[in-house]
C-alpha cells in the first residue's frame, strides 16, 4: 500500500519515520510487534519530513533540529526523543579536495535531505571566519555529476557511511567530532516533534503515541544485534563498522543534549542564520495555557518519570565528582560525564 495513502483520514494518526537506518532502534517495538491500527507510518528523508509538518500532512514526526528552530512557535517537542551524538557520528560527513581552512569563498553542495547537518556546518564556519559559497542539490554517489563539479560535498544518511567519500575526496570531516571540538557539548540532529494545534485538540492521543514511542526504545535497545544485523544486510556495512554507526548516537533528550541544541540555537540567532531566538516547548507542559496535571495519565507519568530519573542519575553523577557548582557546559570533564551517564541513564 502506498505510505501516503489515506494520510488525510481524520480517524488515522499520521506519524513520521526518517528513512535512513538511524531511527531503527527507536522504531523497533512499533514495526516488530505491529503498528497499531489508528497509527500510519510515513518513511520519508528528513527535509520532507519537516515540510510535511509545516503543511500539517503529519501530526507527529522526527523533524531536523534546524526545522524545529524554524517553527519553534507551531510545534512542541516529545519528551527523551532525539537521534543525537557526541563527538564522531559517521553519517554526517563534510567531504572536500581542500583543506577546511582553505574552503574560503569555494563552493560546497550540500545535500537537500537535512536542514540541521546544512545549518550546522553554516555556523561552525561562521564561527571559523569562512565563508564559502553555499548550493543545495540532491547528491547521489554513483552519479558523480551531481558533485564533481564543486570542491566540497556534505552528504548525510545512508548514503555517507556507503558512498565511499575517503576514495573520491581528499579530506573528510565528521561534523559530529567537528562540533565537538568547537563546543564540548553534544549534538542534536533530529527531535520528535507534535504539532501544537494538533496536540491541543488530542492530548490523550500524543499521551499514547509517545507512550508507545518510548515503549518501542526500549524494545529497540534490547534487540541491538538483531538491529545491527538487519542494517548491515540492507546497507552491506561491515558488521562491525555497523557496530560502532549504532554506539555512537544516542536517542534520548537529557540535561546535555538539551545544552548542546539550545547552543545550536543561540548560535544559529547569533550568526543570523534564523531570525528569532527558538524557544523550546515540550508536550505535556502546556495544552491551551493551562498545566497539564489534571490529564496526564498512567503513559504520561511512565514517560516523564523515566525522563526525571535521567536527569536525577546526572545530577548524582555530577554531586560525586564534585561538579553541581559549576556552570554548564562543562566542557573539560565532559567525557568523564558521558562515560557516567552513559553506564546509568535508561
Amino acid at each position: 500500500m502506498n505510505q501516503l495513502q489515506h494520510i488525510t483520514d481524520p480517524k488515522i494518526i499520521r506519524v513520521g519515520r526518517i528513512g535512513y537506518i538511524n531511527v531503527a532502534p527507536v522504531y523497533y517495538g512499533l514495526e516488530q510487534a505491529g503498528t497499531p491500527s489508528h497509527i500510519r507510518l510515513i518513511s520519508q528523508p528528513p527535509a520532507v519530513l519537516n515540510r510535511m509538518m509545516e503543511q500539517g500532512m503529519i501530526d507527529i514526526s522526527p523533524v531536523s533540529s534546524a526545522a524545529f528552530a524554524r517553527n519553534h512557535h507551531d510545534w512542541s517537542l516529545l519528551p527523551n526523543l532525539s537521534i543525537s551524538a557526541f563527538g564522531k557520528v559517521m553519517s554526517v560527513l563534510l567531504v572536500s579536495n581542500h583543506p577546511l581552512e582553505k574552503l574560503e569563498n569555494r563552493n560546497i553542495l550540500l545535500s537537500d535531505e537535512s536542514a540541521s547537518a546544512a545549518d550546522m556546518l553554516k555556523l561552525i564556519l561562521s564561527w571559523k571566519k569562512i565563508f564559502p559559497q553555499f548550493e543545495t542539490g540532491a547528491i547521489h554517489p554513483d552519479n558523480s555529476s551531481t558533485w564533481e563539479n564543486h570542491d566540497a560535498v556534505l552528504v548525510i544518511g545512508n548514503s555517507a557511511l556507503t558512498g565511499g567519500w575517503q576514495n573520491r575526496f581528499q579530506y573528510v570531516y565528521d561534523l559530529g567530532e567537528l562540533w565537538k571540538q568547537v563546543t564540548g557539548l553534544p549534538f542534536v540532529f533530529a527531535v520528535w516533534a507534535v504539532r501544537k494545534t494538533f496536540a491541543r485538540e488530542n492530548s490523550r492521543i500524543v499521551t499514547d503515541i509517545a507512550g508507545h514511542f518510548e515503549r518501542s526504545k526500549q524494545l529497540g535497545r534490547m534487540n541491538m544485534p538483531e538491529i545491527r544485523k538487519a542494517a548491515s544486510n540492507l546497507l552491506n556495512l561491515d558488521p562491525n563498522e555497523c557496530r560502532t554507526y549504532f554506539e555512537k548516537l544516542q536517542y534520548g533528550l537529557g540535561h546535555f543534549e538539551l545544552q548542546g541544541l539550545k547552543t545550536f540555537y543561540q548560535g544559529l540567532y547569533a550568526e543570523k542564520i534564523v531570525p528569532e531566538r527558538v524557544k523550546l516547548s515540550f508536550f505535556p507542559t502546556l495544552i491551551q495555557g493551562k498545566k497539564t496535571k489534571s490529564l496526564i495519565g498512567p503513559e504520561s507519568a511512565y514517560i516523564l518519570s523515566g525522563y526525571m530519573k535521567s536527569i536525577n542519575r546526572q545530577k548524582a553523577a555530577l554531586l560525586n565528582l564534585g561538579l553541581i557548582h559549576l556552570p554548564l557546559p562543562l566542557k573539560k570533564v565532559f567525557p568523564q560525564l558521558l562515560h557516567l551517564f552513559r553506564q546509568g541513564r535508561p
